[in-house]
C-alpha cells in the first residue's frame, strides 16, 4: 500500500517519458499535449481515490522504505490535488499556443517533471528529498524560459540559470550546518537528536543560520525578498505558457514545503522565528507593491505582484499559530488560481507578444469576456470583496491580528491598497481607453475552458470556502 500512495508521482514520470518517445515519432505534436492531460488527470483521480481511502487529513504517515524521508499527509493530498489542476489548466493554455511548434514534446515533459519534483518537494520529510525536488522543478523552468532560443528569452533563462545556482549552493551550505549541528538530515530526527534548547548561546544561533540558508534556496523558488531578481526579466521574456507554469507551481510547492519545514517540524517544536519572517514579510510586501506601480509591462507588473503577494503568505510563518497556517494554505489556493487566470488572459489577449499594457487597450470592446475575466482575477489578487483574494487576505490579516501581529497585518492591508494603483491601470486600459481600430479576438476552444473554469472557481469561492476551509488545518 506505501508504494500505491506514490502511484501519482509514479504516474507523471511514466507519462512524461511517454511524451517524450512519441515525440521522436508523432507526426502531429499537438496531440501530445492530449497525452500529458491523460496523465494528469489519471494522476488526479488516483490522488483523489487515495485522499478517500486515507482519510484527507490523516495523521501523518511516513515510508519506512525510505528511511522514514517521505511523509504522506492533510498537506501533500490538498498540494497534489492542486498542483494536478493547475498543470491540467496550464497544458489546456498551451495547447494552440504551442501547436506548431518542434518543442512540444520537451515542453510537456518538462511540465510533468516539474509537478512531480513539486510533489516530492511538499512530501519531503529529509532535507535531502527536499533538495532533490526542488531541483527537480527548478531544472525544466531554466529551459522552459528559454525555449524560443531568442536574445531575451536566453538572456533571462541564464540569469536564472545562474541565481538559481547560487541560491542551491547556499541551501546546501545551509543544510550542512543543520546536518553538522543535529547528525542528520530528517526533519523529526533533527529535532529528538539536537543535545540544547533555543537557549543555547552556541548551537541554536547555528541552527538559525544553517534555516536561513535553507531559507534562501526556497525563498528564491518563491521569489520572496530579497531572492527574486530573477522574477521580472523571467516573467517578461520567456513564452507566455511556460512563465505561468513556473509564476504558479513553485510557488505552490516553495511555500508547503516551507509550511512543513517551519510551521510543521520546527514550529511544533518550539523553533520558531518570527522577527526573521516579519521583516522578510514586510519587506517583500511594500518592494514588491511599489515597484510594480512603475511597470507599463503587464508580466513584468505580475513580476513584482507575486513578490508582493509572497509577502502576504510569509504573514502565517512569522504568526505561528493554526489559524495562520490554514490561512496560508487557503491563500494559495487563491494565489493560485487568481495568477493562472491573469496569465492565461495575457495569453488569450496578446498571444506572442510582450504583454505590454497598450496590448489592453479597449479589450472590453474587443473580448468582453478576457476583459472581465481579467477584472475579476486583478480584483481578488488585491483582495477586493467578494472575491476570492478578499478572503484569502482576510483569514491572513485576521490570523495576524489574533496572533499579536497587529502592525503586519496594518502594513499588509496598506500595501494591498498600493496595490490598486498598478491593478487599476490594466483595467482602465481595457475599460476606459479606445482605439482607432477594433477587432475582435478569438480566444482557442482549450484556453476557453480552462478560462472559464478558473474564472468560476475564483467568482464562486466566497460559496465554495466552508467546503474548503476544514482541509485547511492540518496541524
Amino acid at each position: 500500500m506505501d508504494y500505491l500512495i506514490m502511484l501519482p508521482e509514479i504516474i507523471l514520470i511514466l507519462f512524461g517519458i511517454l511524451v517524450l518517445m512519441l515525440g521522436l515519432f508523432i507526426g502531429s505534436k499537438k496531440w501530445l499535449a492530449y497525452v500529458l492531460l491523460a496523465g494528469l488527470a489519471s494522476s488526479l483521480y488516483f490522488t483523489s481515490c487515495i485522499g478517500c481511502f486515507e482519510g484527507l487529513n490523516i495523521d501523518s504517515k511516513v515510508f519506512d522504505f525510505f528511511k522514514q524521508s517521505y511523509l504522506v499527509d492533510g498537506i501533500v493530498f490538498y498540494g497534489r490535488f492542486l498542483l494536478l489542476v493547475v498543470g491540467i489548466l496550464v497544458v489546456l493554455a498551451s495547447v494552440e499556443f504551442f501547436s506548431k511548434e518542434k518543442f512540444q514534446a520537451e515542453y510537456y515533459f518538462f511540465i510533468s517533471m516539474a509537478i512531480t519534483g513539486a510533489m516530492v518537494m511538499i512530501s519531503a520529510n529529509d532535507l535531502m528529498v527536499l533538495f532533490i525536488g526542488l531541483e527537480l522543478v527548478a531544472l525544466p523552468g531554466y529551459v522552459m524560459v528559454s525555449l524560443y532560443r531568442n536574445a531575451e528569452g536566453t538572456e533571462a533563462s541564464f540569469k536564472y540559470l545562474i541565481q538559481g545556482l547560487a541560491a542551491s549552493a547556499i541551501m546546501v551550505f545551509g543544510m550542512s550546518i543543520i546536518y553538522g549541528v543535529s547528525g542528520t538530515t530528517n526533519y523529526f530526527q533533527i529535532i529528538t537528536s539536537m543535545p540544547f534548547k533555543i537557549e543555547d548561546m552556541i548551537l541554536a544561533p547555528m541552527l538559525f543560520i544553517g534555516l536561513a540558508f535553507v531559507f534562501a534556496g526556497l525563498g528564491f523558488k518563491v521569489a520572496a525578498f530579497p531572492f527574486h531578481f530573477w522574477a521580472p526579466d523571467v516573467y517578461e521574456s520567456g513564452p507566455i505558457p511556460a512563465v505561468t507554469f513556473i509564476a504558479v507551481v513553485p510557488k505552490i510547492a516553495g511555500f508547503l514545503a516551507l509550511l512543513r519545514l517551519f510551521g510543521g517540524t520546527f514550529g511544533i517544536s518550539g523553533y520558531t522565528y518570527p522577527v526573521f519572517f516579519y521583516f522578510l514579510a514586510v519587506a517583500s510586501m511594500t518592494f514588491g507593491n511599489f515597484a510594480a506601480l512603475a511597470q507599463n509591462n503587464v508580466r513584468r507588473m505580475l513580476a513584482y505582484s507575486s513578490i508582493a503577494q509572497a509577502g502576504y503568505m510569509l504573514i502565517p510563518l512569522a504568526v505561528g499559530t493554526k489559524d495562520a497556517y490554514s490561512g496560508l494554505m487557503f491563500y494559495i489556493l487563491v494565489y493560485a488560481l487568481s495568477n493562472l487566470g491573469a496569465f492565461m488572459v495575457i495569453i488569450g489577449c496578446c498571444g506572442k507578444n510582450k504583454g505590454e499594457l497598450s496590448e489592453f487597450r479597449n479589450l472590453s470592446k474587443r473580448s468582453p469576456f478576457l476583459a472581465f475575466s481579467m477584472a475579476v482575477f486583478l480584483f481578488s489578487l488585491a483582495g477586493i470583496p467578494p472575491f476570492a483574494g478578499f478572503f484569502g487576505k482576510l483569514y491572513l490579516f485576521s490570523s495576524a491580528v489574533t496572533g499579536g501581529f497587529l502592525s503586519l497585518a496594518l502594513i499588509g492591508v496598506l500595501t494591498s491598497v498600493v496595490s490598486l494603483g498598478y491593478y487599476f491601470k490594466v483595467i482602465k486600459e481595457m475599460y476606459f481607453e479606445e482605439t482607432e481600430e477594433v477587432s475582435e479576438i478569438e480566444i482557442p476552444s482549450s484556453l476557453f475552458a480552462a478560462l472559464c473554469f478558473t474564472f468560476s472557481l475564483v467568482f464562486f469561492l466566497f460559496i465554495l470556502q466552508g467546503s474548503i476551509l476544514p482541509f485547511t488545518y492540518i496541524f
